[in-house]
């Protein structure tokens, strides 16, 4: 890194309880080979454990780089926008660049050729690129083949920015002056990262570099990921209600330019909280409850959407249940396709209706179980090996990889499959 010169990039890292993590995160920041200068600006949250030894280890060896707020008391329930309010005042450089501190850089070149491809654009003002996915060592996990990212290279059109699988935070590097300027209600969204994709796209445009630079730490401890997933349904019908809210802020923003699409955001954000309930409660009686109970908190046109989703939950009445299973699976071998909670769900219900699952099938670049609800678990290559004649595949997992398993198995010459969870995985 070049001492001599103005700062030119400022990095934003937020961390708490990241002792596993924080190490691997500052090395990527050092690794960066660039012309200009960066600081490293670091919002320490007051960790129970040794992230903040670890942090003025590296202070102190680089203090021309790192500049740190140590909390002795946690912000997390207060409110503070960490970023927004207390780091980025602090910040030097034209341009921000944001990683958590259970995150990880692992391209020396990211922050050049950001930097100079938002140079040479001025019209540019965010750039991102594709990340790893990578869940903790305890979850069997590895480096997710299917990297988080959009299909190409190149500035993102407004409407794929709501994408499913998404660009990771620790790519984003944006013009500061932009930031400072962002409304209130983009900072007070249920998270920060898509908000700020919206917000930067309506300033100028976002470039998407084709090319994996960092890692995205999934269900890490402490992490939003995993906090998220723990939540209670109070906490989700929250997260839901808040993200109505802004949507249709947002679309007041544009002055109805992507009514449309706010729309569709709207009915995913419903849908994700409709599969929740799903998974969560085992019986049609109280998912209605839930479902009734969200719509009470949402104005008349979503009260009147979420009232005509009632149907989606007949799937967890046995009798329904059971008719389907007859129409489709006869004397059929059933094979379960999913290894998480939407799978263990089917599985449960499945069994319930006297089904025997000879298999649970995995796609091959998944994290190995040996058993899921006492069914052996293979991949789908040894699936295939099997040569089976007469047979059914159950697809059981969210609507994030439902179509791109559906495709493996129609070019693989598989005809018989159900999912049975199709009405709820998708959006109208």
């Amino acid at each position: 890194m070049v001492k001599d010169d103005e700062v030119r990039v400022s990095i934003l890292c937020i961390t708490y309880n990241h002792e596993n993590y924080i190490r691997e995160t500052i090395e990527g920041f050092l690794m960066q080979k660039t012309s200009f200068r960066f600081e490293v600006l670091i919002h320490e949250d007051a960790s129970t454990d040794n992230t903040a030894k670890i942090i003025r280890e590296y202070e102190k060896k680089y203090p021309y780089i790192f500049r740190v707020i140590y909390e002795s008391e946690n912000q997390y329930d207060k409110g503070i926008e960490y970023c927004h309010d207390l780091l980025a005042p602090m910040a030097r450089g034209k341009y921000i660049a944001l990683c958590e501190g259970d995150d990880a850089w692992i391209d020396d070149k990211k922050l050049q050729m950001q930097v100079d491809y938002m140079e040479a654009h001025p019209e540019c003002s965010m750039s991102a690129h594709k990340a790893y996915l990578q869940y903790p060592a305890d979850w069997k996990g590895k480096r997710d083949s299917r990297a988080m990212g959009y299909s190409k290279e190149g500035v993102v059109k407004f409407n794929d920015l709501f994408n499913s699988w998404n660009i990771a935070t620790s790519s984003f590097v944006f013009r500061k002056d932009l930031y400072m300027l962002m409304p209130e209600f983009f900072r007070k969204a249920p998270t920060g990262d898509e908000p700020l994709k919206f917000y930067m796209a309506g300033q100028g445009n976002i470039f998407y570099f084709d090319r994996v630079m960092s890692v995205y730490n999934k269900m890490s401890p402490g992490s939003w990921s995993l906090n998220f997933e723990n939540e209670d349904y109070e906490k989700q019908k929250e997260y839901c209600t808040g993200y109505i809210s802004f949507f249709e802020q947002l679309n007041k923003y544009f002055e109805n330019k992507y009514a449309d699409l706010f729309a569709w955001c709207i009915k995913e954000r419903i849908r994700r909280l409709l599969l929740y309930i799903l998974i969560i409660y085992n019986n049609r009686e109280k998912a209605i409850e839930k479902l009734n109970d969200l719509k009470n908190a949402c104005d008349l046109k979503w009260k009147i959407y979420i009232e005509n989703k009632k149907s989606i939950f007949d799937v967890l009445d046995t009798d329904i249940l059971n008719r389907v299973l007859k129409e489709n699976v006869h004397d059929k071998e059933v094979f379960v396709y999913g290894a998480g909670t939407l799978a263990e769900r089917n599985i449960v219900q499945i069994k319930k209706c006297g089904y025997r699952i000879s298999n649970i099938i995995i796609s091959d670049n998944q994290a190995y179980k040996e058993e899921l609800c006492q069914c052996k678990v293979i991949y789908f290559s040894d699936f295939l090996k099997q040569n089976k004649k007469n047979y059914i595949i159950i697809v059981a997992v969210g609507n994030e990889f439902a179509h791109e398993i559906i495709n493996c198995l129609k070019d693989s010459g598989i005809t018989e499959y159900l999912w049975l969870y199709r009405n709820i995985c998708e959006v109208d």
